[in-house]
């Protein structure tokens, strides 16, 4: 009711928290395709969700945000076929990096008080 109560005003933006939440899976389809349809009529469709497999079927761009910190914006493809990255919080960064650096197939790197990992190039 409240997506179609936003919509009766034509707006340029719509702004979504977790739109697929408590629907069914035939009902989560259905918003899918509304969804589309809307960005389709140029109107920016914002959603906010931790459904990455949602946000995936229904944004061409993503941001990803941590603790009020942008992380990383781009387009939907370039961060599903990205390596993944693990970041491990430490108090003696040091020490971890001479740990976690012998792994085979994983490189290290730092970051403020965090250890960045993630496959290496050379493999």
């Amino acid at each position: 009711m409240g997506l179609a109560q936003a919509l009766i005003a034509q707006p340029k933006l719509l702004i979504l928290d977790e739109p697929t939440n408590g629907l069914d899976p035939s009902g989560m389809r259905e918003l899918r395709e509304l969804l589309h349809k809307i960005a389709s009529t140029g109107v920016a469709v914002f959603i906010s969700s931790h459904l990455l497999h949602e946000i995936e079927l229904l944004c061409d761009r993503v941001a990803i945000i941590n603790q009020g910190t942008l992380i990383a914006e781009t387009e939907i493809h370039k961060l599903t076929n990205a390596a993944p990255i693990v970041t491990l919080e430490v108090s003696q960064l040091d020490k971890a990096k001479n740990l976690l650096s012998p792994l085979p197939g994983i490189e290290v790197s730092l970051s403020e008080q965090h250890i960045l990992l993630k496959p290496s190039e050379k493999r």
